[in-house]
């Protein structure tokens, strides 16, 4: 798909009293000149819903249902943030239709979301699109006098400066700075879009601090196939895109970015459901090879045969290899085979669970991929229960994976990165860990 048939619905806030009333005008015009279909309509508030309910203007260009799925949308962006009511915690679109969206493929940026952030129920949604409130609930403003000397609550920020995810830099290409005005800072839990550059100064406790550099103040987030993405900065509206009209291309080429990886993402899924086709007729071979560079066994997945007890470090080594053969080429897992390849089957671990079934047992492997690792890792996993020897046991497919997989460590805090390679997986720190990921994700 070209930008010439793709489709933006925008949703403005507030009417005024001009045509429409909207702040992005300019940011419109720049996906129309690329050739997108745009729609516009007023975001669902309180206010326009009592004048729909006398003026039917604004009833047919209030956002509903029923033109949304008509339309199809590429790309939903939203005027002053997500929240009609910051307060209560109001999407300005339905937030389920919202979650709906991104998951089928959909990529919603949410924009001018600063200066919201003091709401508890706005805080509940910010990791939704990436970001969340530092442990004390402060939300640290952005200034920099370095890069931007008046003191009026604006950014600039060079490319060459900022701290951004690799994948993402595409998105400033042929820009040489981006002005940011009123910027929030939130700690990232995605990935970082756009960041201020090392001068900057946050405000905590009435006192200008050296800034946790990098200060994101963008950031984007993947769900099912779909991105969300929010702007704790005002970067769009029309006094600042007639000022610095590269913000309004960093915004479009960073949706040209994220549709493309949507795509590439269903397209991912697409070739897990033909390689699979013929998974079983191929379990018995795997079974009496040898374990190696893409097949690995394990006798469980929950219960510790040496203790006799359920293991939390027996599911972590289930996770820790799943991450591993996608952080690679591929591969299988075999659960309820030894090391040996002499069959176990799956009754201990079944024995373990509430309803002691393999529709149980996936059900349990699908929260731990979920839970354990970055991304929509289970759109790259297919599972079935094969039977050998007329033993019942667990075949974990699992295809490479379109970028780096991460094993979330609660206990430490941190993500982790490992790797199969030969017959074992194995965790990359630091610099190899970024030389790999560069090598074996060069587009990224």
């Amino acid at each position: 798909m070209t930008a010439a048939n793709r489709r933006l619905l925008h949703l403005t806030r507030q009417p005024s009293t001009t045509d429409w009333g909207f702040s992005c005008r300019r940011l419109i015009n720049e996906f129309e000149e690329q050739g997108y279909d745009v729609q516009v309509r007023w975001a669902f508030t309180p206010d326009i819903a009592k004048l729909a309910a006398t003026d039917p203007q604004y009833k047919n260009d209030m956002f509903d249902e029923d033109f949304f799925r008509a339309f199809e949308p590429d790309l939903i962006m939203v005027e002053g943030g997500p929240w009609s009511d910051p307060q209560q915690g109001t999407w300005r679109m339905p937030q389920d239709l919202a979650v709906e969206f991104v998951d089928n493929g959909g990529v919603l940026i949410a924009l001018h979301a600063n200066s919201r952030f003091q709401y508890e129920e706005v805080v509940k949604d910010l990791p939704f699109f990436g970001g969340a409130a530092p442990e004390d609930g402060r939300i640290l403003q952005i200034r920099d006098e370095v890069s931007y000397s008046e003191s009026d609550g604006r950014i600039v920020a060079h490319p060459d400066r900022m701290v951004i995810d690799a994948s993402l830099s595409p998105a400033l290409e042929g820009i040489d700075a981006i002005h940011a005005w009123g910027p929030n800072t939130l700690e990232p839990r995605g990935r970082i879009a756009g960041s201020a550059e090392p001068t900057a100064r946050t405000l905590y406790a009435d006192i200008w601090q050296d800034a946790p550099y990098p200060s994101p103040f963008a950031f984007v987030r993947r769900h099912g196939f779909g991105y969300a993405a929010l702007f704790a900065a005002t970067v769009a509206d029309d006094d600042v895109v007639s000022q610095h009209p590269a913000n309004s291309q960093w915004i479009h080429q960073l949706a040209e970015v994220l549709i493309d990886e949507s795509h590439s993402n269903q397209r991912y899924v697409s070739e897990v459901a033909v390689t699979n086709e013929s998974i079983e007729p191929q379990v018995e071979d795997l079974v009496s090879s040898r374990e190696g560079f893409n097949l690995e066994f394990k006798e469980t997945a929950r219960w510790d045969v040496r203790e006799q007890k359920t293991g939390k470090h027996i599911q972590a080594t289930i996770a820790k290899t799943i991450a591993g053969f996608m952080n690679a080429e591929g591969g299988t897992l075999l659960i309820g085979v030894r090391d040996d390849g002499t069959i176990a089957g799956l009754d201990p671990d079944y024995e373990t669970l509430r309803k002691k079934s393999s529709d149980d047992f996936e059900l349990f492997l699908r929260q731990l991929i979920e839970n354990s690792l970055t991304g929509p890792a289970n759109t790259g996993v297919a599972i079935t229960f094969p039977l050998v020897e007329g033993v019942e046991i667990c075949r974990v497919k699992t295809m490479r994976a379109p970028d780096a997989v991460f094993l979330k460590d609660k206990k430490e805090a941190r993500s982790r990165f490992f790797v199969h390679e030969g017959n074992q997986t194995r965790e990359l720190m630091g610099e190899d860990a970024l030389k790999y990921q560069r090598r074996h994700w060069p587009s990224s």
